[in-house]
């Protein structure tokens, strides 16, 4: 009977495999290796090895992005008991509001430590685990919402005449009639098939993601004992707070506020229960490997003032050139919705922008929102300038935003402007 050898990989010594598993960059990736292969969970589970493990994927800006990087030691934090003693004042507006969310800049900025580096395996394993479930969450709500926007392409219209607008002078005589009241016929366009998700738009989901685990993972620090040095106040006060209040989700004129709620949204849409503080088990049809940040998420390293918004937290080189950290993904589909819903000039004014946020529009990137004719082209690839684009007012695409809506609901929004 043969025996077969063990893998040539296992078969190394232990400080030599530890470093060949610290060359791995992605923490899903690593979380599969350690399921995969015993060997390398037992060099996991001794002394510092997770530390130097987690903590190599992690410094490493190949997948991982610097805002990820914060939620996820931020969350390791609190599942191993190490956050420091803060007021949940100086929590919320100093480090959820600023580095969270994006939707405050208070004067003097909390920054939180690194994970200590005698945090324990099992902390350190569950944060590779919830970076393996997250990374399907994402790509299963990704394609949820590219189901619905696929449905509603073939509704997108563009107003006939070219000179058409609901803005300044309206037919042969100029009159100032309202937007509501003008009229044009509409005609189909093309646009392309959609699919698949950018990179930026998988980050812009991951991120979302990472935002509602440390929700719940500061909930759950707090029902276990973990938060000891916090005030009975601060922890009756948590107690009361649920997902909205916690992250502020008010703030409906602010990206990162869409992109949570478009996840709230789908993670309703599959009966989850914001009470039980988890995140739901999924495999999604869609399984990708995480992808590296492409080269055109980087600022090239030049003045400061090129790099308005850069983060120089890392620094990398990819062809010899020296390139700052990778800029944040954003996606202003609902902003757009939302200006469209309260300027005086809009055929639409007052309409639930929640519509939109069904099609996705709170994760969607700018290039998306170019190709089905929603938006400005981007002007820039990160690295280079794209050939000059011309820039377009917001109400030069209203009316193909006002396409999407049924009869119905264009009705019943007219009906609210005659009784008016």
């Amino acid at each position: 009977m043969e025996v077969s050898s063990p893998c040539l990989l296992e078969s190394l010594p232990p400080e030599i495999l530890l470093q060949v598993v610290k060359q791995v960059t992605d923490p899903g990736c690593l979380n599969r290796l350690l399921c995969a292969s015993p060997v390398i969970f037992r060099l996991f589970s001794h002394g510092h090895n997770s530390f130097e493990m987690v903590e190599a994927a992690l410094s490493d800006v190949t997948h991982t992005t610097p805002a990820v990087r914060s939620l996820m030691e931020t969350v390791g934090l609190f599942r191993s008991g190490s956050m420091p003693v803060w007021t949940l004042h100086n929590f919320l507006e100093d480090f959820v509001a600023r580095s969270v969310m994006g939707t405050s800049r208070p004067m003097r900025p909390r920054i939180l430590p690194s994970l200590p580096k005698h945090v324990q395996p099992a902390v350190l394993r569950s944060l590779l685990q919830t970076a393996s479930r997250i990374h399907d969450l994402t790509q299963h709500c990704l394609y949820f919402y590219l189901a619905r926007l696929r449905g509603i392409q073939p509704r997108l219209r563009k107003p006939v005449d070219p000179s058409f607008s609901y803005v300044g002078g309206y037919g042969p005589d100029e009159a100032l009639v309202p937007a509501w009241q003008r009229r044009c016929e509409g005609v189909p366009y093309p646009t392309p098939e959609m699919g698949p998700p950018s990179w930026a738009e998988e980050q812009i989901v991951v991120r979302a993601f990472w935002r509602l685990q440390l929700f719940f993972d500061v909930k759950r620090a707090a029902r276990a004992g973990r938060l000891g040095g916090w005030s009975a106040l601060d922890l009756e006060a948590l107690g009361r707070m649920n997902v909205k209040t916690f992250l502020r989700l008010e703030h409906i004129r602010q990206s990162p506020v869409h992109e949570v709620l478009t996840v709230l949204d789908y993670l309703h849409e599959l009966g989850v229960d914001d009470s039980r503080l988890e995140l739901p088990v999924t495999e999604s049809r869609h399984a990708v490997e995480a992808r590296s940040i492409p080269y055109s998420a980087y600022y090239q390293k030049s003045p400061a003032k090129l790099l308005k918004s850069a983060q120089r937290s890392a620094v990398v080189k990819r062809g010899g050139v020296q390139l700052d950290s990778p800029r944040a993904a954003t996606s202003e589909g609902m902003l757009m919705a939302y200006s469209i819903s309260i300027s005086n000039d809009s055929p639409i004014k007052g309409i639930d922008v929640m519509f939109y946020r069904r099609l996705g529009f709170g994760i969607w990137d700018n290039r998306r929102l170019a190709a089905l004719g929603l938006a400005n082209k981007p002007q820039d690839d990160g690295q280079n300038v794209i050939t000059r684009q011309p820039v377009y007012p917001p109400e030069c695409y209203w009316f193909q935003w006002r396409s999407m809506l049924s009869s119905e609901v264009i009705e019943e929004i007219e009906k609210k402007y005659v009784t008016e």
